[in-house]
């Protein structure tokens, strides 16, 4: 035991003290007195956690109809969700707890694997030097500004594995640890594993170059690694299959090859000395798709100058880091290159996911610096200072647009005392002790700068919201009905409050979903990719997708449903009269529904096609000018105005008049429902800049029928389907048809969704493009939904056969060597 904790002192150290640094820097910023939980981490991996708990502990299934209307979590958790440490959220039921012990572990077995993996370059050990190095990888400024990206930190924390994984293939011919590395990166996040496999192949290329090989040899050994990794990641089909199934239904998947953007080059090198020199992104938003994270130390200038004038390492050795080196540069200054690593399309809003891959790589080739360090003349300290002060002077002196603050002079101070100690460092053994202190101090003030950018002061949770969902459900005997609200930043709400809704918020939301509100003109329009935040107010949808209640806040009186309850937070609960079931009998004419009009012109066809009863009658306008519209009124009813634009990204200084009054544009909505007060002329004034009113694809009006919604309605309730049980992957109900028809379900259409009409497997329909339909014959029907993950359980028969196949070939390899 004695001998086993003196050989491993130097990985707990590493371990210990990033764990400590980790927590005393989320105190110094408020975390630990407030939350965690912000941006991404409250909306997206929050509820995600509670929703995985549930599944762990059998509450709930696979499929899970609390998500999106109806969601295969397969995908979701895949993406979001497969790292093994989650287990942690069945046992620590604060989740803002629970993500701080997640980031903090993440971190600091980052640190402790990146030290495994210095310490594995050299013969023997120097634990300081490798303590400073895995410390600055840990808390570089990739993983302290990105750590809210929890999923992103289990690829950081076993990216030093993987490479020594390499490492021991090359020296000493073990495959293991390599293999379960990628394994285990690919289950965390296949996105990741992407670019990590990239990496990998040149850091392999990389190592083997290093040494004189000849070019047989270079190719046998390729061809060997290319096998593994094949094979590898085959082995790894039970994840990938189910992704590769689901991930052509994403709505993120829509963008054009490289962003339809031509091929461009930007290196700022006053952002470049800020940024990745001086390490300053205080005053940069996190979400900047034009920054990159790279900085660790400025230590690792002066480092880098001395690793490629240092006798003890070899030049094909300097030439193959720089190769490597240049490789970064072009990465981050390039956008094609840049766009190849995040999968040949521009990423969303975090730039730069791969450079961590780089870190690591220039906290190596440092550490070996560092580690054969001997003592320089004076002149090359007076080079590596001016490579760092001439260039700051000479542009304070000639750039306005350049400044230093005090954290930046702070950093330059740092620099000082690092060039300072790299000279004593041969003369004394202590000074390594003292570079040490200095990195830990750099580390907890730039971590400092960099989260300081965020608020930890803000409501991760919202109190009086689950309040009004919890008097629902204590009020309400349907098993199934749906319930919005106009909260804003509630998309995922349902989950983390776990009730059935329309609202979803992740990558994998599903593009047909997302296309069906887009062709109706209605929901949030400002993030189409990976968003449907809907109103439930819009009651002529919502009665058709089983919204039965509506939260309000904004203090309005609702025209359309009846008041049920007021909070003591003034949380407003609307009950819709008109709320249909989860299913309905509809007329055949449905299947043949296109959508392809304005939003208002697809309701009214939805309604019609279902019930044979249009409930809008549209409005002739007469457009004066592209700013002007106006009709005569002469049907009192109410009425509706659609502004459809082209692109969706156009509406927020858009404003509606009518006869001069403003229209309400809180929802994000194009749509506007107006109670008709108005005389024989109305007027429709609209407000925008150019570049909107040039993207407008028309105006709308159409009168509301009310009487022939309300019959619709009623027709429509007349055959529902009644919902008997919901248990995890299944839904179960009954339905009386009185004539041979489509049942219309508000189920999005899923392949691993199968419908049984009395205990027998019924083909499926997909009714608009988008739901769960199917046929069905005149009278009494049980009707059950089930949710049968097929491809996943296929999925473990390549697994299981590639990681045999593995197994054998490593055999035939390692006999063929030692003949």
């Amino acid at each position: 035991m004695l001998n086993f904790l003196k050989k491993n002192i130097g990985p707990m150290i590493a371990f210990f003290t990033t764990c400590f640094l980790t927590l005393f820097i989320f105190y110094e910023v408020g975390i630990l007195n407030g939350t965690i939980l912000i941006s991404d981490l409250n909306a997206e991996y929050q509820p995600l956690l509670m929703q995985v708990r549930r599944i762990l502990t059998g509450e709930y299934g696979l499929f899970n109809f609390n998500t999106g209307m109806g969601d295969d979590f397969i995908g979701t958790f895949y993406y979001y969700m497969s790292s093994p440490l989650n287990i942690l959220s069945v046992f620590i039921k604060n989740i803002n707890l629970l993500v701080i012990i997640l980031v903090t572990l993440k971190l600091s077995l980052a640190s402790l694997f990146s030290y495994l993996f210095f310490r594995y370059q050299f013969k023997e050990e120097k634990r300081k030097i490798f303590i400073i190095f895995s410390i600055l990888y840990a808390l570089s400024s990739f993983s302290i500004s990105y750590y809210l990206h929890i999923m992103w930190l289990d690829i950081y924390m076993l990216f030093p594995l993987l490479l020594l994984g390499i490492d021991k293939i090359i020296k000493e011919k073990k495959h293991l640890l390599y293999i379960i590395s990628l394994i285990l990166i690919i289950f965390c996040n296949y996105y990741f594993a992407y670019m990590v496999c990239i990496f990998s192949f040149i850091y392999y290329n990389y190592k083997l170059l290093i040494n004189k090989i000849t070019i047989k040899d270079l190719l046998f050994k390729n061809i060997h690694f290319i096998i593994i990794n094949i094979l590898t990641i085959l082995g790894a089909s039970i994840a990938l299959i189910p992704v590769a199934a689901e991930i052509k239904t994403y709505s993120r998947q829509n963008s054009m090859l490289f962003g339809g953007e031509s091929l461009t080059f930007n290196l700022n090198i006053i952002n470049f000395i800020k940024n990745h020199i001086l390490g300053n992104v205080g005053n940069i938003d996190l979400l900047n798709e034009n920054n990159f994270y790279l900085h660790t130390s400025i230590i690792i200038i002066p480092l880098l100058y001395f690793y490629f004038i240092n006798k003890e390492i070899s030049k094909r050795e300097k030439v193959l880091s720089s190769i490597i080196l240049v490789l970064l540069i072009l990465s981050i200054s390039c956008n094609y290159i840049n766009y190849i690593w995040h999968g040949f399309v521009p990423p969303s809003f975090f730039n730069g996911r791969y450079t961590f891959m780089f870190i690591l790589f220039i906290l190596l080739i440092t550490c070996k610096s560092l580690y054969y360090f001997k003592d320089f003349n004076l002149y090359h300290f007076v080079i590596t200072s001016s490579l760092i002060i001439l260039p700051i002077i000479i542009l304070l002196k000639f750039n306005k647009n350049f400044s230093l603050n005090a954290t930046d002079i702070i950093t330059l101070g740092l620099f000082g005392i690092y060039i300072i100690c790299l000279k004593l460092i041969p003369f004394n053994k202590y000074i390594t002790a003292i570079v040490l202190a200095a990195i830990l101090y750099e580390v907890n003030l730039q971590s400092y700068i960099y989260l300081k950018r965020y608020n930890f002061n803000a409501e991760s949770k919202n109190d009086s919201q689950e309040t009004a969902v919890k008097y629902i459900k204590e009020n309400e005997e349907d098993l199934f009905y749906r319930i919005e609200d106009n909260v804003t930043n509630s998309d995922n709400y349902s989950i983390l409050y776990n009730y059935y809704s329309i609202d979803y918020f992740m990558s994998t939301v599903k593009k047909d979903l997302i296309n069906f509100f887009i062709n109706l003109d209605v929901g949030n329009h400002s993030y189409t990719k990976n968003t449907i935040s809907y109103d439930g107010k819009f009651h002529l949808i919502s009665s058709l997708l089983n919204v039965k209640y509506y939260i309000d806040i904004d203090g309005k009186e609702n025209e359309i449903y009846d008041k049920l309850y007021t909070t003591d937070d003034n949380y407003i609960i609307y009950k819709n009269q008109y709320n249909l079931s989860l299913g309905y009998m509809t007329n055949k004419n449905i299947l043949n529904n296109k959508l392809d009009k304005n939003g208002l012109y697809n309701i009214n066809s939805i309604y019609k096609d279902m019930t044979n009863i249009d409930i809008l009658d549209e409005i002739e306008l007469e457009k004066i000018t592209d700013h002007n519209y106006k009709f005569k009124n002469t049907n009192k009813n109410n009425f509706f105005i659609l502004v459809k634009l082209k692109n969706w990204y156009s509406y927020s200084d858009l404003q509606v008049y009518v006869n001069e009054d403003l229209l309400d544009n809180s929802n994000n909505t194009f749509n506007y429902y107006i109670i008709n007060n108005y005389d024989e002329d109305v007027n429709i004034d609209i407000s925008a800049s150019s570049g909107t009113i040039e993207d407008i694809e028309g105006v709308y009006a159409y009168y509301l029928n009310n009487d022939n919604f309300k019959r619709s309605i009623q027709k429509l309730k007349e055959n529902e389907l009644k919902i008997t049980n919901v248990s995890r992957d299944k839904i179960k109900g009954i339905v009386t048809v009185s004539e041979n028809d489509i049942l219309f379900t508000s189920i999005p259409y899923n392949k691993n969704l199968y419908v049984y009409v009395d205990g027998n497997k019924q083909d499926k329909l997909k009714i608009l493009n988008t739901f769960i339909g199917v046929k069905l014959d005149k009278g009494a029907h049980e009707i059950e939904i089930r949710y049968i993950p097929k491809t996943l359980y296929l999925s473990l028969i390549p697994s299981i056969l590639s990681l045999t196949i593995l197994s054998m070939y490593l055999k035939i390899y390692k006999k063929k060597l030692n003949n």
